[in-house]
């Protein structure tokens, strides 16, 4: 199996997983009684992601490029980065006013602090999708880039 074929693979796994942790992962306000089935997939999605970044870095710093493309493709990724970093605290202030508006709106008066930051601690139902989607792998892909567009250039692959 060439190495494009298994980036390919591991891509098409990834993108099913992410997709299915967004399926798991319930709104504020829905209660679920089946735990957080998402971790079934975040497990082993962790270890899929570690394999993916060595076979990414191993084949991108291999890649025969010029030095003004590999400077354009590590402009590219700190772009994408400050993007989807904005992108990605955007989209934890929204899960935020709506987790507190739907608590408010079921149970008539404020939220709890610590109830609050219970939820919004990531190891729950309701935001597993917010640290495993489309936006936080093109984080880790655009930091894979620089990392290994970087290495080639101050060590070039022999």
């Amino acid at each position: 199996m060439t190495q494009i074929s298994k980036l390919g693979m591991q891509i098409v796994i990834i993108i099913i997983s992410l997709n299915l942790i967004k399926i798991f992962s319930v709104p504020p306000g829905v209660i679920s009684g089946n735990g957080n089935p998402a971790l079934l997939i975040i497990i082993p999605l962790l270890f899929l992601l570690v394999w993916f970044g060595l076979t990414w870095f191993t084949w991108l710093r291999k890649l025969k490029l010029s030095v003004l493309i590999k400077l354009l493709i590590i402009i590219i990724s700190i772009v994408i980065i400050v993007f989807t970093i904005m992108q990605t605290t955007q989209a934890f202030k929204n899960f935020e006013v709506e987790f507190i508006e739907n608590h408010e709106r079921r149970y008539g008066g404020p939220i709890d602090n610590d109830y609050l930051e219970a939820i919004l601690d990531g190891k729950n139902i309701h935001t597993n999708y917010l640290y495993f989607n489309y936006t936080t792998f093109s984080i880790f892909v655009s930091v894979l880039n620089i990392v290994a567009i970087a290495s080639s250039l101050l060590w070039p692959p022999k």
